[in-house]
């Protein structure tokens, strides 16, 4: 049975989830600028320049999720009580949506870390490959980060669709 407890479960989570992704990204930035700032190696400068990146993508994206997501959690309990058809009409399209997107990022994030293998790889005997022996470990280990992340939103987020639908089905 789904119930209101559920979407609070549900919005709970995904703010925890994005203020930890938030804080990893923070950490990261950090990280990546001590990194670049006080170890002048090829290794880690180029360990920082994908760390930076991702850490200020999980910034911006964990801060605006984390944003939203009170919003959302007292718009979906008032819509569960006043009118629970608004859930299959607004909420549901936006969470599909939302998996849709997710399931893009879990792609493009194989891919980065393929690339970051490759990378590894190809230049782990060159004579001048540490700089981007030390940009494939960065993007391997953000890739991993943010792969768990989406796969952490994407096993919540359905079973937040699935309940949905089930309680829908009544005022279909």
């Amino acid at each position: 049975m789904f119930t209101k407890t559920d979407i609070e479960k549900y919005f709970v989570a995904f703010k925890t989830e994005n203020l930890v992704l938030m804080i990893l990204g923070a950490v990261a930035v950090l990280l990546a600028i001590f990194f670049f700032v006080y170890y002048k190696t090829p290794w880690h400068k180029g360990f920082a320049v994908p760390v930076i990146v991702f850490g200020m993508m999980h910034c911006i994206a964990g801060y605006t999720n984390y944003k939203k997501a009170d919003a959302l959690r007292v718009k979906n309990t008032y819509t569960y009580d006043m009118n629970p058809s608004g859930l299959r009409i607004q909420e549901l399209p936006r969470l599909k949506d939302f998996h849709k997107t997710t399931n893009k990022f879990i792609y493009i994030n194989i891919g980065f870390l393929i690339a970051a293998i490759a990378l590894f790889i190809y230049f782990r005997n060159k004579p001048l490959g540490e700089h981007y022996m030390g940009v494939a470990t960065g993007l391997f280990i953000m890739a991993v980060i943010t792969l768990g992340s989406s796969f952490f939103m994407q096993y919540k987020t359905q079973g937040y669709i699935n309940g949905i639908e089930a309680f829908t089905k009544e005022y279909h």
